[in-house]
Formats: C-alpha cells, structure tokens, sequence
C-alpha cells in the first residue's frame, strides 16, 4: 500500500467513459447531445506546437433501434517555430 501512494503520478488524465457508457440507443423521438474537447502540446528543439479541438456530438432516435448521429469536430492549432508563429482553425 505504502508503495502504491509512492509511485502514483503527479498528474492524471482522464478520458471519455468507454466502459461505462451506455451502447444502446437513444429510442424513437428522444435525443442527446455531448460535448467533448481534446488538448494536446508538443515540444521539440525550437518548435512548440499547440491543438485544440472541440467535438459537438448531437444524436436523435429515429426508432427504437436507429439513432442518427452528427459529430462536427472544430480544431484549432498553433505552431510557434523560431520567430514564426502560425496559426490555424476550422472543422476537421
């Protein structure tokens, strides 16, 4: 036990409930609608480069065993290279 605690990491990250998540679908007239982000940071020699995407998911029973699903993803990056910094957004 004592171990355990020594060896735990500073930092944690979480994901999306994989697992737990309901798999069935949403039944005839109802939906939901999620929201999820991912951030991600690479550091080399002179390069930073920084993402972000943000990723709406909307989904609506047509039947009891149909769901119609619509995911737009919107990305933003930036790459801080020497004195050049770059930027870009739009929907992957």
């Amino acid at each position: 036990m004592c171990l355990g605690v020594i060896f735990m990491p500073v930092t944690t990250y979480c994901q999306l409930p994989l697992l737990s998540d309901d798999t069935g679908t949403q039944g005839k007239g109802l939906f939901q609608f999620e929201l999820s982000n991912g951030l991600d940071y690479n550091s080399e020699h002179r390069c930073n480069e920084k993402t972000t995407e943000i990723a709406p998911v909307f989904t609506y029973g047509l039947h009891d065993k149909v769901d119609v699903v619509l995911c737009t993803p919107y990305l933003f990056t930036e790459v801080h290279e020497d004195t050049l910094t770059t930027a870009a957004h739009g929907f992957s």
